[in-house]
């Protein structure tokens, strides 16, 4: 039995920001368009010679299935008198990762909308899409397009020629069983031309799923469609194309004859992060500047080709710019295409980058933390609460010691002895404020599950499974800190 660590992350200060992402598809024949995107991983300095140094982790996709919850992140510590001042004029009064209303920055075009939500989404796609293979600009004139209609909740594909279509109808549901109901796309058909693909029959007969990230970069709006399934339907494979993806495997849009307004100088100044880590999107990064969709990050442990590991997924932030990046001035010559991807950034204290890592992309929309994240300070609050030595409040022979661990592995170890004997042992992990065994034995021999909640100045640890009727189900156990005694003089 697996839980699920919770880490609800919090960001109050924010950043700078770079570009990293080679292509490196496996089992697919890329053509030689691919060339003009292998250099999209230099490095690109912050300002004030900031260098961020940028780690590339992408591989083979992999196909296996996860859930997952939220993340507790601690605000980076420590402030310089040199940080700029984030709350003039507009912004006076205001937190970074509060909702900034249009009035308040001025832009009064800028749509925050809710694009966790089915509505939210069908009025971000709502118009014409034109793919962009390898995430550029094609003047091919066989390009594909997406035609979204909010309204009837459909969607036209053609290629260049208006006698080649597809039309199908939208659905929405969570692709990681969280809050963003509209992360996940199914393309149910409807019709179809007859040369539109190879089989006709098999296109109709069967739907399309796909993960959806949505942007406002600069003044256009962004989407980004990878394969939600384990492998590629007919559509997805002869109509868009694998071969079209990016490092990620993302088919990349851009709406055309969009008018958005990108968020002023002063708001994107505002919203950086500054002397913090945290996980984002970079969606672009032209020469000198940096698009940055910052991500709220949970982690779970979850089996991967029978081996137990850490996995990750994203959400959007609810700070009323969720769908909107944040531009970074950055040294270098940078990339003019989309790559989004998945990376790690710490920032100092005056914005700028200090290092940049980007994620391991596994396979349905879940990614392997990088090696460089601290998830220690993840769970200081817990630490508090339960690390050290306890005794039993009604048996002074059963003694319980809760241990570091592996944050990979839960983050804990449990030891309880019996009278000197070993009694019950396990990895525990977190959810919410409490302890979860999601590994755990009773005297070497029998499963158990269990769980550790703090009340008071006592913790108390219930039994939720066990296959030894010697310790019941629904059993609790209440334990007091060991205090040592201090020597006398």
């Amino acid at each position: 039995m697996k839980r699920k660590i919770r880490i609800l992350l919090f960001c109050v200060s924010l950043t700078a920001l770079t570009a990293c992402g080679n292509k490196d598809k496996k089992n697919v024949a890329v053509s030689d368009k691919t060339e003009q995107i292998t250099n999209t991983s230099e490095a690109i300095s912050g300002t004030d010679s900031s260098t961020a140094e940028l780690t590339e982790t992408t591989t083979e996709k992999s196909t296996a299935e996860g859930t997952g919850k939220t993340t507790e992140k601690s605000t980076a510590e420590g402030t310089d008198s040199s940080t700029e001042k984030t709350t003039e004029s507009t912004t006076e009064g205001k937190k970074p990762g509060e909702i900034i209303s249009s009035e308040n920055d001025g832009n009064v075009d800028i749509d925050e909308i809710d694009i966790k939500n089915p509505e939210g989404m069908l009025k971000f796609l709502d118009g014409d899409w034109i793919m962009l293979p390898y995430g550029y600009p094609s003047k091919e004139v066989h390009t594909p397009k997406l035609s979204f209609d909010a309204g009837k909740a459909s969607c036209r594909y053609t290629n260049g020629i208006e006698t080649q279509y597809f039309d199908a109808t939208l659905s929405f549901k969570s692709l990681f069983d969280d809050e963003d109901i509209a992360n996940h796309l199914t393309l149910v058909p409807a019709d179809a031309s007859d040369k539109v693909v190879s089989d006709k029959k098999q296109l109709m007969d069967g739907e399309s799923y796909f993960q959806i990230l949505a942007a406002v970069v600069g003044d256009k709006k962004v989407l980004a469609l990878r394969t939600a399934g384990n492998g590629y339907s007919i559509f997805q494979g002869e109509c868009l194309d694998p071969e079209m993806t990016t490092s990620d495997g993302f088919w990349i849009f851009e709406q055309e004859n969009a008018k958005v307004k990108a968020i002023s100088e002063e708001t994107d100044k505002f919203l950086r992060q500054r002397n913090d880590s945290f996980y984002a999107f970079i969606w672009k990064s032209p020469a000198g500047e940096c698009y940055v969709q910052k991500m709220n990050t949970d982690e779970f442990i979850d089996s991967w080709y029978d081996e137990d590991m850490l996995v990750l997924f994203y959400s959007y932030e609810n700070s009323g710019y969720g769908n909107y990046t944040v531009k970074y001035k950055v040294k270098g010559d940078g990339m003019d295409g989309y790559d989004p991807g998945l990376v790690y950034i710490t920032t100092d204290v005056k914005g700028n980058i200090i290092n940049c890592e980007r994620a391991e992309y596994l396979g349905y929309g879940y990614y392997k933390p990088v090696p460089g994240e601290d998830r220690r300070k993840n769970l200081k609050k817990t630490d508090e609460i339960f690390l050290g030595d306890w005794i039993n409040d009604s048996d002074q022979e059963l003694r319980l010691s809760i241990l570091e661990d592996d944050p990979q592995v839960g983050g804990y170890k449990i030891e309880v002895f019996k009278e000197g004997e070993p009694y019950i042992f396990g990895q525990a992990n977190v959810d919410g404020n409490d302890l979860y065994i999601n590994q755990g034995f009773f005297k070497d021999d029998y499963m158990l599950i269990g769980h550790f909640s703090s009340e008071g100045e006592m913790i108390i640890f219930t039994i939720d499974e066990s296959e030894n009727a010697e310790i019941k189900e629904g059993e609790s156990f209440r334990f007091t800190r060991v205090v040592e005694e201090k020597e006398s003089d």
